[in-house]
């Protein structure tokens, strides 16, 4: 995947110290800067957000416009933020925490790319809030209303043969034995459905890789962006 990027350092620094995190209400007010801080309480996911975002896009393109770019990348040198990536919009991270700076990078980079979490907690189901999907655009997580090989999207990784859902006491790491295991958003279930991962090996859980169904689906969208299609 190395042959399809590249990477530039854009030194833009914002003009206003972020401080403390507050409900700015909407809509966002402008800061002095490209960028801004985007600190709602979201209702429907009962929590606070630790997380920045443009609060003008226009301006948040143009201080990026210095280099060629597809995908931004900000380093927050606050650790009291949390990681964030949005698919095809932005990533950022807090750079001043040694320790998780490589997994965190990676792991939203990897939502840049349409991945969803693997790990339990990690927020309710798209089928709660958008009741017209039955199944996740995500190319790492399935809600398996059709519990077939022949359906299940990363099925190129796995055997004809696998139990789906798949019981955890399947599973191996080498080999990866892939399959469907119930987990990701997994303690926030929607009615209709639970949510099913590939395995348990990958960067979009806690690991410190991605796993071949997170790795294909990121080269999917790079290729799928380049015009390429195998």
């Amino acid at each position: 995947m190395s042959e399809y990027m590249s990477f530039y350092a854009v030194f833009n620094p914002s003009q206003e110290q972020l401080g403390k995190a507050k409900n700015l209400g909407f809509p966002i007010p402008e800061f002095n800067s490209f960028l801004g801080l985007y600190y709602p309480y979201w209702d429907n996911f009962g929590r606070w957000y630790h997380i920045v975002y443009p609060t003008r896009e226009n301006k948040f393109r143009q201080a990026l416009a210095s280099a060629p770019y597809d995908y931004p990348v900000v380093l927050v040198n606050n650790s009291d933020y949390w990681g964030v990536g949005n698919y095809m919009s932005h990533t950022a991270i807090p750079a001043n925490n040694d320790a998780y700076f490589t997994y965190l990078l990676l792991h939203e980079m990897g939502h840049f790319f349409g991945l969803n979490e693997e790990y339990e907690g990690g927020g309710r189901t798209e089928l709660e809030f958008a009741p017209g999907i039955s199944e996740p655009w995500s190319q790492n997580i399935s809600f398996l209303e059709n519990p077939s090989y022949a359906a299940l999207k990363w099925n190129q990784f796995v055997n004809p043969n696998i139990v789906l859902p798949t019981p955890d006491n399947v599973w191996h790491s080498s080999p990866p034995v892939y399959g469907a295991y119930y987990g990701g958003y997994g303690d926030s279930q929607s009615s209709r459905a639970r949510s099913h991962k590939p395995g348990f090996n990958c960067v979009m859980e806690s690991h410190e890789q991605f796993c071949s169904v997170c790795a294909k689906g990121i080269l999917d969208v790079v290729q799928f962006s380049l015009g390429i299609s195998e």
